[in-house]
């Protein structure tokens, strides 16, 4: 995949969605993942699950990615003063 080649690949969260299959699959990058934790990843699947059996997937995909940035922990900034 191109994201996971991307100079952004550590920051980076993908959301791939196949309807007819009825699959949903979360990755994340490996800074990304402190932010964005399995337990959110699970909740963002289960409400985007729960919308498409109802045929709305533009909602569900919305009410996914809704719950990851909600759940997303801001990540501290260190920063080394050099004197």
């Amino acid at each position: 995949l191109l994201a996971a080649r991307g100079p952004a690949a550590a920051d980076t969260v993908l959301v791939a969605v196949d309807p007819q299959a009825r699959g949903i699959e979360i990755v994340t990058g490996a800074r990304a993942a402190a932010a964005v934790d399995d337990r959110s990843c699970g909740l963002a699947a289960l409400a985007m699950t729960s919308s498409f059996a109802a045929d709305d997937l533009v909602g569900g995909l919305r009410n996914g990615l809704q719950i990851l940035a909600d759940h997303a922990r801001h990540q501290p900034r260190r920063h080394l003063e050099t004197l």
